[in-house]
């Protein structure tokens, strides 16, 4: 699983890849320039600079249930025990750029988000117990991946 939007802010990446494009543009030997239209130097540069936005499927298409033991601590009792849960994941479909995750959008949650992205889907965990309550279950991978479609738009 990696943490999503933790690698900084989302104007930096964006201001980077335009500064990227000018660059190039300034880089770009004389005899191109002179021999190539205006409208094609700007295509390329545009799509260059362009990104697809991402878009994550409605309804999983994919998921799984784990057993695994998870130590916890008890603040309570100040004491450490071992617990026995389910690791439950969806996957869903996810199109677009995904470098868009790993940024932080001006407007976000304080919260962390944790998810698999590979190409074409992201899967997002979580834990429920022993003896699980599926509405319960549902409910809270609606609200993971509902705050990463927040998140993401």
């Amino acid at each position: 699983m990696t943490e999503l939007f933790n690698r900084g802010e989302l104007r930096d990446y964006l201001s980077n890849r335009a500064q990227s494009c000018l660059k190039r543009l300034e880089g770009m030997a004389e005899d191109e320039m002179l021999s190539r239209s205006i409208d094609d130097i700007a295509l390329q540069l545009v799509n260059a600079a362009q990104l697809e936005s991402i878009v994550i499927g409605a309804d999983a298409i994919d998921g799984g249930v784990t057993e695994a033991k998870v130590d916890r601590y008890d603040a309570f009792d100040q004491t450490r025990y071992t617990t026995t849960v389910l690791k439950v994941h969806a996957v869903f479909e996810c199109s677009g750029n995904a470098d868009l995750l790993l940024y932080r959008p001006s407007e976000w949650q304080m919260r962390t988000f944790n998810a698999d992205v590979r190409s074409g889907t992201i899967a997002v965990q979580i834990e429920a117990p022993s003896t699980p309550d599926s509405v319960a279950t549902k409910q809270a991978i609606d609200r993971e991946i509902g705050g990463i479609r927040k998140m993401a738009g």
